[in-house]
Protein backbone atom coordinates (compact mmCIF):
# COMPACT_ATOMS: atom_id res chain seq x y z
CA UNK A 1 0.00 0.00 0.00
CA UNK A 2 2.74 2.37 0.74
CA UNK A 3 4.41 1.87 -2.46
CA UNK A 4 1.14 1.80 -3.82
CA UNK A 5 1.09 5.32 -2.48
CA UNK A 6 4.40 6.25 -3.29
CA UNK A 7 3.85 5.80 -6.83
CA UNK A 8 0.59 7.27 -6.95
CA UNK A 9 2.53 10.51 -5.17
CA UNK A 10 4.78 10.12 -8.07
CA UNK A 11 2.34 10.39 -10.50
CA UNK A 12 0.54 13.46 -8.95
CA UNK A 13 4.23 15.14 -8.64
CA UNK A 14 4.86 14.62 -12.32
CA UNK A 15 1.46 16.06 -13.63
CA UNK A 16 1.87 19.23 -14.09
CA UNK A 17 0.27 22.04 -12.97
CA UNK A 18 -3.17 23.10 -14.92
CA UNK A 19 -2.53 19.65 -17.06
CA UNK A 20 -4.50 18.29 -19.58
CA UNK A 21 -8.11 17.42 -19.03
CA UNK A 22 -9.98 14.32 -19.02
CA UNK A 23 -11.94 14.95 -22.13
CA UNK A 24 -8.89 16.50 -23.81
CA UNK A 25 -6.73 19.54 -24.02
CA UNK A 26 -8.54 23.05 -24.17
CA UNK A 27 -8.34 25.27 -27.31
CA UNK A 28 -6.22 27.45 -25.79
CA UNK A 29 -3.97 25.04 -25.48
CA UNK A 30 -4.02 23.40 -28.82
CA UNK A 31 -1.54 24.39 -31.13
CA UNK A 32 -2.53 26.19 -34.35
CA UNK A 33 -3.55 24.78 -37.69
CA UNK A 34 -0.52 24.13 -39.76
CA UNK A 35 -2.66 26.52 -42.64
CA UNK A 36 -2.74 29.18 -40.38
CA UNK A 37 1.18 30.57 -40.34
CA UNK A 38 0.99 29.56 -43.76
CA UNK A 39 -1.67 32.57 -44.40
CA UNK A 40 0.07 34.86 -42.67
CA UNK A 41 3.65 33.98 -44.26
CA UNK A 42 1.68 34.76 -47.95
CA UNK A 43 -0.09 37.79 -46.25
CA UNK A 44 3.16 39.07 -45.33
CA UNK A 45 4.89 38.26 -48.76
CA UNK A 46 1.84 39.80 -50.29
CA UNK A 47 3.71 42.76 -52.53
CA UNK A 48 0.66 44.90 -54.28
CA UNK A 49 2.30 46.87 -56.52
CA UNK A 50 4.07 43.63 -58.46
CA UNK A 51 0.27 42.10 -58.30
CA UNK A 52 -1.48 41.93 -62.26
CA UNK A 53 -4.45 44.36 -61.02
CA UNK A 54 -2.05 46.70 -58.70
CA UNK A 55 -3.36 49.37 -58.16
CA UNK A 56 -7.06 48.33 -58.03
CA UNK A 57 -8.67 49.15 -54.53
CA UNK A 58 -9.16 46.26 -52.27
CA UNK A 59 -6.38 43.84 -54.04
CA UNK A 60 -5.78 42.19 -51.06
CA UNK A 61 -9.32 40.81 -50.47
CA UNK A 62 -9.54 39.32 -54.39
CA UNK A 63 -9.27 35.72 -54.75
CA UNK A 64 -7.33 34.30 -57.63
CA UNK A 65 -9.32 33.81 -61.32
CA UNK A 66 -9.92 30.38 -62.40
CA UNK A 67 -8.39 29.28 -65.19
CA UNK A 68 -9.65 30.83 -68.84
CA UNK A 69 -12.26 27.21 -69.97
CA UNK A 70 -12.70 26.13 -73.09
CA UNK A 71 -15.77 27.26 -74.01
CA UNK A 72 -14.52 30.59 -73.82
CA UNK A 73 -11.13 30.54 -74.92
CA UNK A 74 -11.47 31.32 -78.96
CA UNK A 75 -13.62 34.48 -77.62
CA UNK A 76 -11.14 35.44 -75.02
CA UNK A 77 -7.53 35.16 -77.50
CA UNK A 78 -7.60 38.58 -78.35
CA UNK A 79 -8.57 39.83 -74.58
CA UNK A 80 -5.70 37.84 -73.53
CA UNK A 81 -3.01 39.18 -76.39
CA UNK A 82 -3.33 42.97 -75.59
CA UNK A 83 -4.43 42.77 -72.17
CA UNK A 84 -2.31 40.07 -70.72
CA UNK A 85 -3.39 36.20 -69.04
CA UNK A 86 -4.29 37.26 -65.54
CA UNK A 87 -6.86 40.14 -66.68
CA UNK A 88 -8.78 38.01 -69.36
CA UNK A 89 -9.24 35.27 -66.56
CA UNK A 90 -10.25 37.88 -64.14
CA UNK A 91 -12.70 39.42 -66.97
CA UNK A 92 -13.93 35.83 -67.87
CA UNK A 93 -14.22 34.82 -64.27
CA UNK A 94 -17.32 33.71 -62.54
CA UNK A 95 -16.71 35.92 -59.30
CA UNK A 96 -18.22 39.39 -59.96
CA UNK A 97 -15.28 41.85 -58.26
CA UNK A 98 -12.72 40.00 -60.49
CA UNK A 99 -14.56 40.80 -63.50
CA UNK A 100 -15.23 44.39 -61.94
CA UNK A 101 -11.25 44.16 -61.32
CA UNK A 102 -10.22 43.64 -64.85
CA UNK A 103 -12.22 47.14 -65.66
CA UNK A 104 -10.80 48.92 -63.41
CA UNK A 105 -7.27 47.52 -64.32
CA UNK A 106 -7.97 48.61 -68.01
CA UNK A 107 -9.11 51.76 -66.94
CA UNK A 108 -6.08 52.25 -65.28
CA UNK A 109 -3.32 51.04 -67.76
CA UNK A 110 -4.90 53.59 -70.44
CA UNK A 111 -4.43 56.47 -67.91
CA UNK A 112 -1.16 55.20 -67.20
CA UNK A 113 -0.41 54.97 -71.48
CA UNK A 114 0.22 51.73 -71.00
CA UNK A 115 -0.87 51.05 -74.47
CA UNK A 116 0.49 53.76 -75.78
CA UNK A 117 2.70 51.69 -77.93
CA UNK A 118 -0.21 49.97 -79.23
CA UNK A 119 -1.95 50.63 -82.97
CA UNK A 120 -5.15 52.31 -82.70
CA UNK A 121 -7.19 50.38 -84.54
CA UNK A 122 -6.17 46.77 -82.49
CA UNK A 123 -6.60 48.88 -79.52
CA UNK A 124 -9.88 50.06 -80.48
CA UNK A 125 -11.45 46.50 -81.14
CA UNK A 126 -9.73 45.32 -77.93
CA UNK A 127 -11.70 47.70 -75.54
CA UNK A 128 -14.76 46.63 -77.98
CA UNK A 129 -14.57 43.28 -76.90
CA UNK A 130 -13.68 43.66 -73.38
CA UNK A 131 -17.16 45.65 -73.52
CA UNK A 132 -19.14 43.28 -75.03
CA UNK A 133 -17.96 41.10 -72.71
CA UNK A 134 -19.09 43.20 -69.88
CA UNK A 135 -21.76 45.23 -70.77
CA UNK A 136 -24.28 42.47 -70.26
CA UNK A 137 -23.37 41.89 -67.30
CA UNK A 138 -25.95 41.03 -64.42
CA UNK A 139 -23.69 42.40 -61.88
CA UNK A 140 -24.94 46.29 -61.67
CA UNK A 141 -21.16 47.46 -60.36
CA UNK A 142 -19.49 45.21 -62.96
CA UNK A 143 -22.04 47.30 -65.76
CA UNK A 144 -21.16 50.64 -64.31
CA UNK A 145 -17.37 49.83 -64.62
CA UNK A 146 -17.83 49.76 -68.27
CA UNK A 147 -18.64 53.85 -67.97
CA UNK A 148 -15.29 55.09 -68.15
CA UNK A 149 -14.09 52.19 -70.77
CA UNK A 150 -17.06 53.53 -72.82
CA UNK A 151 -15.95 57.06 -72.38
CA UNK A 152 -12.43 56.17 -73.20
CA UNK A 153 -13.29 53.82 -76.17
CA UNK A 154 -15.40 57.10 -77.41
CA UNK A 155 -12.72 59.45 -77.32
CA UNK A 156 -10.53 56.94 -79.48
CA UNK A 157 -13.09 56.90 -82.26
CA UNK A 158 -11.45 60.05 -83.42
CA UNK A 159 -7.95 58.56 -83.14
CA UNK A 160 -6.12 59.17 -86.38
CA UNK A 161 -5.58 56.13 -89.31
CA UNK A 162 -9.37 55.10 -87.68
CA UNK A 163 -11.95 55.06 -90.44
CA UNK A 164 -15.81 54.86 -90.13
CA UNK A 165 -16.04 51.21 -91.80
CA UNK A 166 -13.59 50.14 -89.45
CA UNK A 167 -15.08 51.83 -86.35
CA UNK A 168 -18.30 50.65 -87.26
CA UNK A 169 -17.20 46.57 -87.46
CA UNK A 170 -15.46 46.73 -84.14
CA UNK A 171 -18.73 48.29 -82.22
CA UNK A 172 -21.12 46.61 -84.17
CA UNK A 173 -21.33 43.42 -81.08
CA UNK A 174 -20.90 45.93 -78.17
CA UNK A 175 -23.48 47.99 -79.42
CA UNK A 176 -26.29 45.73 -79.91
CA UNK A 177 -25.88 44.76 -76.40
CA UNK A 178 -25.57 48.41 -75.01
CA UNK A 179 -28.94 48.98 -76.40
CA UNK A 180 -30.25 46.00 -74.39
CA UNK A 181 -29.25 47.73 -71.42
CA UNK A 182 -31.89 50.72 -71.77
CA UNK A 183 -34.52 50.63 -69.97
CA UNK A 184 -32.54 48.92 -67.34
CA UNK A 185 -34.68 48.14 -64.05
CA UNK A 186 -31.49 49.96 -62.06
CA UNK A 187 -31.92 53.75 -63.27
CA UNK A 188 -27.77 54.23 -62.85
CA UNK A 189 -27.61 51.61 -65.81
CA UNK A 190 -30.23 52.80 -68.20
CA UNK A 191 -28.93 56.47 -67.90
CA UNK A 192 -24.80 54.99 -68.49
CA UNK A 193 -26.38 53.24 -71.78
CA UNK A 194 -28.18 55.89 -72.57
CA UNK A 195 -25.53 58.86 -72.22
CA UNK A 196 -22.81 56.46 -74.40
CA UNK A 197 -25.52 56.17 -76.94
CA UNK A 198 -25.43 60.01 -76.95
CA UNK A 199 -21.76 59.67 -77.00
CA UNK A 200 -21.40 57.58 -80.14
CA UNK A 201 -24.08 59.31 -82.10
CA UNK A 202 -21.84 62.24 -81.47
CA UNK A 203 -18.80 61.14 -82.87
CA UNK A 204 -18.41 61.36 -86.30
CA UNK A 205 -16.49 57.93 -87.00
CA UNK A 206 -19.61 56.46 -85.46
CA UNK A 207 -22.68 58.79 -86.14
CA UNK A 208 -26.35 58.80 -84.93
CA UNK A 209 -27.71 56.62 -87.72
CA UNK A 210 -25.22 53.64 -86.85
CA UNK A 211 -26.26 54.09 -83.35
CA UNK A 212 -29.96 54.55 -83.78
CA UNK A 213 -30.03 50.89 -86.15
CA UNK A 214 -29.46 49.26 -82.50
CA UNK A 215 -32.17 51.30 -81.05
CA UNK A 216 -34.28 51.03 -83.46
CA UNK A 217 -34.55 46.94 -83.89
CA UNK A 218 -36.70 45.20 -81.70
CA UNK A 219 -35.71 43.71 -78.37
CA UNK A 220 -34.58 40.52 -78.19
CA UNK A 221 -36.86 39.06 -75.53
CA UNK A 222 -40.72 38.76 -76.73
CA UNK A 223 -41.68 40.58 -73.84
CA UNK A 224 -40.34 43.49 -71.97
CA UNK A 225 -41.26 45.99 -69.20
CA UNK A 226 -42.80 49.76 -70.61
CA UNK A 227 -39.53 50.95 -69.52
CA UNK A 228 -37.63 49.15 -72.29
CA UNK A 229 -39.50 51.00 -74.99
CA UNK A 230 -39.89 54.04 -72.81
CA UNK A 231 -36.53 54.14 -72.53
CA UNK A 232 -35.91 53.57 -76.57
CA UNK A 233 -38.00 56.05 -77.57
CA UNK A 234 -37.12 59.32 -75.35
CA UNK A 235 -33.43 58.08 -76.46
CA UNK A 236 -34.70 58.18 -80.04
CA UNK A 237 -36.43 61.33 -79.71
CA UNK A 238 -33.02 63.18 -78.36
CA UNK A 239 -30.97 61.69 -81.28
CA UNK A 240 -33.93 63.43 -84.15
CA UNK A 241 -33.71 66.54 -82.00
CA UNK A 242 -30.13 66.80 -81.84
CA UNK A 243 -29.38 65.12 -85.41
CA UNK A 244 -32.88 65.55 -87.15
CA UNK A 245 -33.80 63.22 -89.98
CA UNK A 246 -32.87 62.29 -93.29
CA UNK A 247 -32.51 63.44 -96.17
CA UNK A 248 -32.43 67.12 -94.72
CA UNK A 249 -29.97 65.94 -92.51
CA UNK A 250 -27.13 63.71 -94.00
CA UNK A 251 -26.24 62.37 -90.39
CA UNK A 252 -29.77 62.38 -89.48
CA UNK A 253 -32.44 59.32 -88.47
CA UNK A 254 -33.66 57.78 -90.94
CA UNK A 255 -37.40 58.82 -91.02
CA UNK A 256 -39.50 55.98 -92.49
CA UNK A 257 -38.36 53.03 -89.15
CA UNK A 258 -37.94 55.64 -86.79
CA UNK A 259 -41.67 56.68 -87.23
CA UNK A 260 -42.82 52.97 -87.86
CA UNK A 261 -41.58 51.77 -84.61
CA UNK A 262 -43.12 54.75 -82.74
CA UNK A 263 -46.15 54.02 -84.37
CA UNK A 264 -46.25 50.09 -83.58
CA UNK A 265 -45.09 50.99 -80.01
CA UNK A 266 -48.00 53.65 -79.40
CA UNK A 267 -50.21 50.54 -79.83
CA UNK A 268 -48.87 49.50 -75.98
CA UNK A 269 -51.16 49.37 -73.05
CA UNK A 270 -48.45 51.57 -70.52
CA UNK A 271 -49.48 55.19 -70.70
CA UNK A 272 -45.76 56.51 -70.35
CA UNK A 273 -44.59 54.42 -73.78
CA UNK A 274 -47.69 55.77 -76.01
CA UNK A 275 -46.28 59.20 -74.78
CA UNK A 276 -43.09 58.32 -75.36
CA UNK A 277 -43.62 57.59 -78.97
CA UNK A 278 -45.92 60.60 -79.26
CA UNK A 279 -42.94 62.70 -78.06
CA UNK A 280 -40.79 60.78 -81.01
CA UNK A 281 -42.91 61.29 -83.57
CA UNK A 282 -43.53 64.90 -82.62
CA UNK A 283 -40.31 65.17 -82.43
CA UNK A 284 -39.74 64.21 -86.13
CA UNK A 285 -42.75 66.42 -86.98
CA UNK A 286 -40.49 69.28 -86.09
CA UNK A 287 -38.72 69.23 -88.44
CA UNK A 288 -40.19 67.75 -92.36
CA UNK A 289 -43.51 68.83 -91.02
CA UNK A 290 -47.42 67.39 -91.29
CA UNK A 291 -47.01 66.35 -95.16
CA UNK A 292 -44.35 63.64 -94.37
CA UNK A 293 -45.77 62.64 -91.28
CA UNK A 294 -49.76 62.27 -92.49
CA UNK A 295 -48.84 58.73 -94.23
CA UNK A 296 -48.24 57.14 -90.71
CA UNK A 297 -51.18 58.43 -88.89
CA UNK A 298 -53.77 57.02 -91.83
CA UNK A 299 -54.69 54.45 -89.61
CA UNK A 300 -55.44 55.89 -85.83
CA UNK A 301 -58.88 56.46 -84.40
CA UNK A 302 -60.38 59.81 -84.44
CA UNK A 303 -59.45 59.66 -80.43
CA UNK A 304 -55.61 58.80 -81.20
CA UNK A 305 -55.61 61.02 -83.83
CA UNK A 306 -56.37 64.28 -81.11
CA UNK A 307 -53.36 63.00 -79.43
CA UNK A 308 -50.82 63.67 -81.97
CA UNK A 309 -52.87 67.10 -83.35
CA UNK A 310 -52.29 68.17 -79.55
CA UNK A 311 -48.75 67.35 -79.48
CA UNK A 312 -48.13 68.99 -83.16
CA UNK A 313 -49.69 71.90 -82.16
CA UNK A 314 -47.49 72.41 -78.81
CA UNK A 315 -44.65 71.78 -81.19
CA UNK A 316 -46.09 74.69 -83.28
CA UNK A 317 -46.80 76.99 -80.70
CA UNK A 318 -43.27 76.73 -79.40
CA UNK A 319 -41.37 77.12 -82.58
CA UNK A 320 -43.60 80.47 -82.79
CA UNK A 321 -42.30 81.76 -79.63
CA UNK A 322 -43.88 84.15 -77.54
CA UNK A 323 -45.91 86.62 -78.74
CA UNK A 324 -45.18 90.14 -79.33
CA UNK A 325 -45.35 92.59 -76.57
CA UNK A 326 -47.95 95.18 -76.94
Amino acid sequence: PAAAAAAGGARVAHSPVGGVPPWGPSSAAMPPPPEQPLEREQSSNFDPNSHPLAGVPNLEDLSQPEPLGAAVEKEAQPIEALFGEYIARCLFSKTWNLRDAALQKIMLNLNAGAYDGTSPGQLFEGLALVLKRAIPDKNVQVFLSCGPLLQALMHRCSARGLRRPEVHQSLEPMMAVLADRLGDANTRVDKTARDAHMDFARCPTVGAGFTASHVLRPPKKKTVPPRVYSSRLQLLASLVGEVGVQPDHAEGLALQPTVQIAMEWFNNSNADVRESAVRLVGACYAHVGLDRIEPYLSKLRAVQREVFDAEFERISGEDAGPPPEP
